[in-house]
């Protein structure tokens, strides 16, 4: 059975692949990139075959068995983090354990609760571990299954024993992160917390990438611009999963009810009051959530949004039509969400079902070997990431060679969507590394930020050598850089002072005047 259900999706892969090259690609953000067409189709094959069999692949696969692999696989990478692999607890893993105090991200995988923890998503940690400016520790919950034969809430139970363990540990900094499924268990974890009145700190941050909100849909809504109609054949998640009663008495099971806040809020009518009085959305807190344009999920994303934090996007836009540009009105909110927290909202162009860890993942492979920054990460190709982390792009444009004044000059582009500024010292040292220049030969000047923030523009030159930038650049500037000492001087103010008061002595009183003067100053 296991061999015919693998090789119906690998012929089905095959023909979605052969289709893609002959009529085009279904996934309009990747429709000139073969190995994401491969990616997503996979994927989406796979999530219509037959959940019950997935029940042999987790037997033999657990969490701590993929980090095993991926170590193995990749060493060198793996060796910068401190603990990874190391067991927590009966049901948790270290991807990394930073020194105290640094926050703690509990990372719930996604899967539909189905398939375990896959290698894209420990490549997309390992994007986002690098990036992030300020060390954290990173704990994999390692959850139960449904397809192994464990119904909900117990994946829920799971994730509170760890919980409840960090705080017993010490850990009070704790960030919820969760990709799909596991966006789902977040949010129905704090639900939780909420119903028991738990005397549990809440955690600090809440970090949802396309999550699950509504796990099944009965009716669905055949209105243009619904993107359970448009989407349909453009996401990675096919309807026949959300429509799926095979899948739906596995995560149910005897004693649950799929109408209930703390199992599928989208499928309970929306309230705001069983949102407002949830801590981890008020002030102090922070939430993260990201959802695609093209996703399956996007209306009950932004459905949830707008009911449980008051964000306007669901009933300000139609999506779907934006060409793959990113708009900052239509496609991101920032700022406060009702109950006083602080919210970041976004909607990626074209973008798929998580594509954070599908697709964006896939940055991992071009600069693993020699380790890779904020610099590469393109916002535009690497939406997700760029948003979640403190990613920058620099560009440089109108470069022109100055050779009176021994000089290259152009237009510098920084695109910053996730930081108010850059400093001119981090400017300066990646384009040495760009133009292959020594970094006190290079000057950055004349930053202006645009409207709205996340993008600067301004000037630079470099200089053919340090000897050349000592000679033409403004002296502030080279003091500025340490290539000089600033030569103290009395104000204008004082300067002006003192000629005025030299002007009311005359003769021999200007000799007397200057000794009282210097006996003064000694």
């Amino acid at each position: 059975m296991i061999v015919l259900q693998l090789a119906r999706l690998l012929t089905l892969v095959f023909l979605d692949v052969l289709k893609s090259v002959t009529v085009g690609s279904p996934f309009r953000k990747y429709s000139h990139n073969p190995l994401a067409t491969v990616v997503l189709s996979t994927l989406r094959r796979f999530h219509q075959v037959c959940p019950s069999w997935l029940a042999y692949y987790v037997i033999y696969c657990s969490v701590s068995t993929m980090c095993r692999l991926f170590k193995w696989k990749y060493t060198d990478v793996c060796s910068t983090f401190e603990g990874f692999g190391q067991t927590y607890d009966r049901r948790s893993v270290w991807f990394s354990k930073a020194k105290s105090p640094a926050p703690v991200i509990i990372y719930l995988h996604g899967g539909g609760y189905v398939m375990q923890l896959a290698p894209p998503q420990l490549q997309g940690l390992t994007a986002v571990a690098q990036l992030v400016s300020k060390p954290v520790s990173i704990l994999i919950l390692d959850y139960s299954l449904i397809s192994g034969g464990q119904p909900w809430p117990r994946q829920r139970e799971e994730l509170e024993d760890t919980y409840r363990r960090l705080v017993n540990d010490g850990y009070r900094d704790i960030i919820l992160m969760g990709d799909s499924a596991g966006g789902h268990l977040a949010v129905t974890f704090l639900t939780h917390l909420q119903r028991i009145n738990s005397d549990l700190p809440w955690p600090r941050s809440t970090i949802l990438i396309s999550p699950w909100v509504k796990l099944f849909a009965h009716a669905v809504e055949k209105a243009k611009g619904s993107a359970y109609l448009d989407n349909s054949s453009r996401d990675a998640i096919p309807m026949d999963m959300l429509l799926s009663t095979e899948l739906q008495t596995m995560f149910l099971g005897p004693a649950n009810n799929l109408s209930s806040l703390s199992v599928s809020p989208g499928n309970c009518e929306y309230n705001y009051h069983d949102w407002k009085d949830i801590p981890a959305f008020g002030r102090g807190h922070s939430i993260f959530v990201m959802a695609g344009e093209d996703e399956l999920m996007r209306d009950d994303v932004l459905e949830w949004c707008y009911h449980a934090l008051g964000v306007p996007l669901y009933r300000q836009f139609y999506y779907g039509d934006s060409s793959g540009r990113f708009e900052r009105e239509k496609h991101q909110y920032v700022g406060r969400c009702k109950q006083g927290g602080y919210v970041e909202v976004y909607v990626e162009p074209w973008g798929v079902h998580d594509s954070l860890f599908a697709i964006e993942s896939g940055v991992f492979f071009k600069h693993h070997a020699a380790g890779f920054t904020r610099w590469h990460v393109d916002p535009v190709r690497y939406f997700a990431l760029s948003r979640l982390s403190d990613a920058i792009t620099i560009r440089t444009r109108k470069v022109i060679t100055n050779p009176l004044l021994s000089r290259r000059q152009f237009v510098i582009d920084v695109v910053h969507p996730n930081r108010g500024n850059v400093s001119k010292d981090e400017l300066r040292e990646k384009l040495a590394e760009i133009y292959k220049a020594e970094k006190d030969a290079v000057s950055v000047f004349g930053f202006r930020t645009a409207f709205g923030g996340g993008k600067s523009t301004g000037f630079g030159l470099i200089y053919s050598s340090v000897e050349d930038a000592k000679r033409f650049e403004p002296q502030y500037r080279l003091v500025r850089y340490g290539l000089a000492e600033k030569v103290e001087r009395a104000s204008r103010q004082q300067r002006h002072q003192k000629k005025n008061r030299e002007k009311k002595i005359f003769g021999t009183q200007k000799k007397h005047a200057k000794k009282v003067a210097k006996r003064n100053a000694d």
